[in-house]
C-alpha cells in the first residue's frame, strides 16, 4: 500500500533522479532503518509528505535532510499512524513477522 505513489508523484519516482538519490539514502544510513534498525523491506521516506502543493518544491522532494530510511513497519506506523501487523506481531530485522516480547 505504501509503496504506490500517488499520481502527481510518480515522474519523481520515476526519475534518475530520484533513482541514484535513493540508492545514496540506502548507503548514507547503512541500510538500515532509521527508527528500528530493521533491515528489510526499506523505503525512504519524506519526512514532510509530498502534497500537489509541494511536489515543485525541491528541498522538499529530493532535500537529504528531508529523507529517512524506514523499514515496512515504521513507515506504516508513519503514515497509517498503526502497526501493519496484527497485535502482538512485528517484524523483525530479517523482515520476518513475530510475536512482540
Amino acid at each position: 500500500m505504501l509503496r504506490v505513489a500517488r499520481e502527481f508523484a510518480k515522474h519523481i519516482y520515476n526519475s534518475q533522479k530520484w533513482k541514484k538519490l535513493r540508492e545514496y539514502i540506502f548507503v548514507k544510513q547503512h541500510g538500515c532503518c532509521a527508527r528500528c534498525g530493521g533491515v528489510k523491506n526499506l523505503q525512504v521516506h519524506h519526512k514532510i509528505w509530498l502534497t500537489p502543493n509541494n511536489i515543485n518544491d525541491m528541498d522538499i522532494v529530493y532535500g537529504e535532510d528531508n529523507l529517512e530510511l524506514l523499514c515496512h513497519d515504521c513507515h506504516a506506523l508513519e503514515h497509517l499512524k498503526k502497526s501493519p501487523t496484527r497485535e502482538g506481531l512485528k517484524f523483525n530485522e530479517f523482515g520476518e513477522l513475530e510475536e512482540e516480547k
